[in-house]
């Protein structure tokens, strides 16, 4: 054997190595998820080809940004569980009586958390911002998450908008909403989670689809910070208990939504 090209889905993945052992490192964030085919063509002096049997792998990017699980016991700082995004309570206390351990209360006033800003929370190709929230009150807008710009977020949940609906919302070749069938309860725990995935903006509720809108073009760019509990726009404030937020810079699948509902934020 002279050289061996590896290749993914046919075609070929990287240079073909030309040294024994014949290897490649193979970074699986450049591939989309799902099921991918990995076959090796070998070479000898006198021009003879051997391809080998195909290997099927499945790929799973986690594509993880940021998660706060609000599990401190005080202070005006919560913690990054999955990076060091830098992140302030102004207003929000803590409470035990979160939906995984403990949570923040927002008194739908002036409550908010501040996430410094950073390239990786406006995602060039997809995303999915989730959490638990536990309302007390639901009239007019109420902001979840947001990613701040002037004039028009980037993205933002609500779990109110005007039509007394959660919604989902994403700047790109146009602002675009989308709103849920009903209102979320008060006083009970619903998730909510928002995905984008380059031409989609669906909204889900306790894991399940609630509403999409065709939504186009890259995330509008942004460097402002990323608010949770309440905005600096238009002043729209959670009131209520908020717990086990999550940002990824991908979309997830309902399957993928629906298993993070059932599990606290983690490293």
């Amino acid at each position: 054997v002279q050289s061996v090209q590896f290749l993914l889905d046919g075609a070929n993945l990287g240079s073909a190595d030309t040294s024994s052992p014949y290897s490649i490192t193979w970074d699986t964030t450049t591939a989309t998820n799902g099921s991918h085919t990995l076959t090796a063509v070998a070479r000898d002096a006198a021009g003879n080809v051997t391809t080998s049997s195909a290997r099927t792998v499945n790929v799973s990017n986690l594509a993880r940004v940021a998660a706060f699980g609000f599990g401190e016991l005080l202070g005006s700082s919560t913690d990054d569980a999955w990076g060091s995004h830098a992140a302030t309570i102004s207003g929000a206390t803590r409470t035990s009586a979160g939906r995984y351990g403990r949570a923040l209360t927002f008194d739908g006033v002036n409550d908010w958390v501040t996430v410094t800003n950073a390239a990786d929370l406006t995602p060039a190709s997809g995303l999915t911002i989730s959490a638990w929230v536990r309302p007390s009150v639901l009239s007019t807008w109420r902001t979840v998450m947001m990613k701040e710009r002037p004039g028009v977020p980037s993205y933002a949940l609500y779990a109110n908008s005007d039509l007394n609906r959660p919604a989902g919302r994403r700047l790109g070749s146009s602002d675009v909403l989308t709103s849920g069938s009903s209102a979320l309860p008060v006083n009970v725990w619903s998730h909510l989670a928002m995905t984008w995935d380059g031409s989609t903006l669906r909204l889900f509720v306790n894991g399940a689809q609630a509403a999409s809108a065709a939504s186009t073009g890259p995330i509008a760019s942004s460097t402002g910070p990323l608010r949770i509990g309440g905005n600096s726009l238009a002043s729209q404030w959670f009131n209520g208990r908020i717990d086990e937020v999550r940002i990824y810079g991908r979309p997830q699948t309902a399957a993928e939504i629906s298993a993070d509902m059932n599990v606290a934020v983690a490293p």
